[in-house]
């Protein structure tokens, strides 16, 4: 376990890692509050993943 100072430098992190796992095409489990999981989606959509259709193929995987 992490603790981060700020929220974004944790975004920052996580962002990368399920960044890199779906451009692999490979399956991601992301369980997190809301407002985290909101920001995690927009940053890997900033680097480049279809977020909608990593949803719908269900690579990327969002849970509360």
């Amino acid at each position: 376990m992490y603790f981060y100072d700020r929220d974004a430098d944790a975004v920052s992190l996580v962002a990368s890692y399920l960044t890199a796992a779906l451009l692999d095409g490979d399956t991601v489990l992301v369980i997190a509050v809301p407002g985290h999981r909101q920001a995690f989606v927009e940053a890997i959509a900033a680097a480049g993943v279809d977020v909608g259709t990593a949803e719908a193929d269900g690579r990327l995987i969002l849970i509360d």
